[in-house]
Parts: structure tokens; sequence; C-alpha cells
């Protein structure tokens, strides 16, 4: 799903894996940890 989007929403992932949101956030957190993966988008702080 990645590898053919790398571009992909968390919603999408969801929808498409039949995962929970949080379960998603979960494993891109892990992913991004380890230097799998890198997340790329604004923070959404608020500021």
């Amino acid at each position: 799903m990645l590898m053919d989007n790398p571009r992909i929403m968390q919603a999408a992932i969801v929808e498409g894996l039949c995962l929970t949101t949080r379960a998603v956030k979960k494993n891109i957190k892990e992913l991004t940890n380890k230097g799998i993966m890198e997340k790329i988008g604004a923070a959404r702080s608020g500021t």
C-alpha cells in the first residue's frame, strides 16, 4: 500500500487494512522511530 502510494493518508490505511486509527498511528510512530519510514507533513500544532 505504501509502496504504491507513498503519500497515502492515514485514513486510507485504516480503511484499506481494516485497522483502527490508533493502531495505524502507533505503527507509523514505531516505523518512524526506527528510521524505516519518514512522516512528511505539517505538525498541526496550532501555531
